[in-house]
């Protein structure tokens, strides 16, 4: 099985710092759309490329090691201990000078643009004392970058339009002198965190990215979009991330899948009294389950692969199945029972599958007898062809409860658009008995509004930005970023909260 990965940060972007000599890079967008978070992630990604330095303006470095604990020895190095102990902010500047962190200077011979910017500094310094004199927070950067030489650095500049603000300059003079001096000059790593939005000083740097908070369909989506990134393509222009547990995870388009269930399954028992969707992260979502006689829709948006949705309905059957219990499944998309059969069975053992699962198949198209797995139905009456005790005699191997599962685009082209008012019946007496009624729609199926009405869970898959999300309606959660991942009970798609 391919699996489709996520990452920490886009590939690009660690690309594009692992190239010789220096880069800088901007990040902007809104108060709270993660670039702090991502500027400090850069630092721990990046820690085998580069000497690691975080100059902050807005932050304490003591509160920076509470909200980012992982943060530790990878800025302060074998200092971190006793920093923590004192509360020594040496990175800063902060506090005792005799106790603060100085490198001593080499000759400055490209120090050209820190000169021009101490210039502008002294005309343009207002009366009164200043909070660094002389600029001392910016010198000791220099210090940092010179005194690490001639291993490469990365600085991180938390925020810059803070710090030209501190000593009453513009953010364009900052960013020109650290480009000349410490990128081009030293062959250091620059980011440059912008606490609002706007482009104007994109051009200054080698890259930028920005980073976005939205509402989709009342639920928080974060965006992070790559501007530029000067020698370096861009494979992938914008990114659905996440900050679960504090940290940055991107997810890529979904572009060709070769996905199976190609390994025995392993069973997720019930919990609680609920039924298991045979994916560990979905019962997470549900609280649990499926209750008995629940009544589930899965709703699926355009350009959905439909490997994706096989494999969820793949899971749920198999689910069923490894507990001996009945399910009689119509799959989304339309194919032989035969190839069904075959599509499970390194999950699901062929004798096993042959006494709990039912593929319903139009009598004309089996033959009467050949294969245990298929349910010959005429395709006139669908309350005729799925009766009760039909079901049951063709399950008698299987225990209940039992799942019904259909594709309701498949279910549809047989029996016709008003299939739904031939099913009451059906659906009736499968929750009477604790069953799961389980529906597939599209945008096609003449079906949805009642399907809708009827559903006790209404989930939502859908692409956003490439990436394939999971949401639920009923009951209401946030969005999820579905992923291939192997679990080690419960199939192989693992669902990422985006928060």
């Amino acid at each position: 099985m391919q699996q489709e990965a996520s990452a920490r940060i886009p590939q690009e972007v660690l690309t594009f710092f692992s190239k010789p000599g220096g880069h800088s890079l901007i990040i902007r967008g809104e108060a709270g759309t993660g670039k702090t978070t991502l500027s400090l992630q850069l630092i721990e990604e990046l820690a085998q490329y580069n000497n690691s330095h975080y100059l902050s303006t807005r932050v304490s470095d003591i509160l920076l090691l509470v909200q980012f604990p992982w943060l530790g020895e990878k800025i302060y190095g074998k200092e971190y201990t006793s920093f923590v102990k004192n509360q020594v902010p040496w990175i800063t500047g902060e506090g005792d000078p005799d106790t603060a962190h100085v490198i001593p200077r080499d000759d400055g011979a490209h120090d050209v643009g820190l000169k021009k910017l101490m210039d502008i500094y002294h005309d343009e310094r207002r009366s009164g004392a200043d909070v660094f004199p002389a600029m001392e927070d910016v010198n000791r950067v220099y210090d940092a970058v010179k005194g690490a030489l001639p291993q490469r650095s990365l600085v991180v500049i938390d925020s810059l339009d803070a710090l030209a603000e501190r000593h009453g300059l513009e953010n364009a003079p900052f960013i020109t002198a650290i480009q000349k001096d410490l990128v081009e000059g030293y062959g250091a790593n620059i980011i440059f965190v912008f606490e609002n939005n706007e482009k104007e000083n994109d051009y200054l740097a080698d890259a930028s990215v920005v980073l976005s908070a939205q509402e989709h369909q009342g639920r928080t989506i974060r965006h992070l979009k790559v501007q530029k990134l000067r020698g370096c393509e861009i494979k992938q222009l914008r990114y659905l991330f996440t900050l679960k547990g504090g940290r940055v995870q991107s997810f890529g388009n979904i572009k060709s899948l070769d996905v199976t269930l190609d390994r025995e399954w392993s069973s997720l028992s019930d919990n609680r009294g609920k039924i298991s969707s045979g994916l560990v992260d979905l019962d997470r979502l549900l609280g649990g389950g499926f209750n008995p006689g629940a009544a589930v829709l899965y709703e699926i948006g355009k350009n959905v692969p439909m490997e994706i949705i096989s494999l969820m309905e793949q899971s749920l059957v198999a689910n069923f199945a490894s507990q001996r219990r009945g399910a009689l499944w119509l799959p989304m998309k339309r194919v032989s029972a035969d190839t069904v059969k075959k599509q499970l069975s390194a999950a699901i053992h062929p004798n096993l599958f042959d006494k709990c699962v039912r593929i319903p198949e139009l009598a004309v198209q089996s033959e009467a007898g050949r294969s245990n797995h298929v349910l010959r139905v005429e395709g006139a009456d669908v309350a005729a062809d799925l009766k009760w005790d039909l079901l049951t005699y063709s399950l008698k191997s299987a225990d209940m409860p039992y799942l019904t599962l259909f594709g309701f685009d498949t279910l549809e082209s047989i029996y016709g658009e008003n299939v739904m008012s031939g099913l009451t019946e059906h659906v009736a007496t499968l929750k009477r008995n604790g069953g799961v009624f389980a529906a597939l729609s599209s945008e096609s199926t003449q079906s949805n509004k009642k399907l809708i009405d009827l559903s006790t869970v209404h989930l939502k898959i859908e692409r956003i930005d490439g990436v394939l999300t999971l949401y639920g309606e009923e009951p209401f959660t946030e969005c999820n970023a579905v992923t291939l991942e192997w679990r080690e009970r419960g199939g192989c798609l693992s669902l990422t909260p985006v928060v």
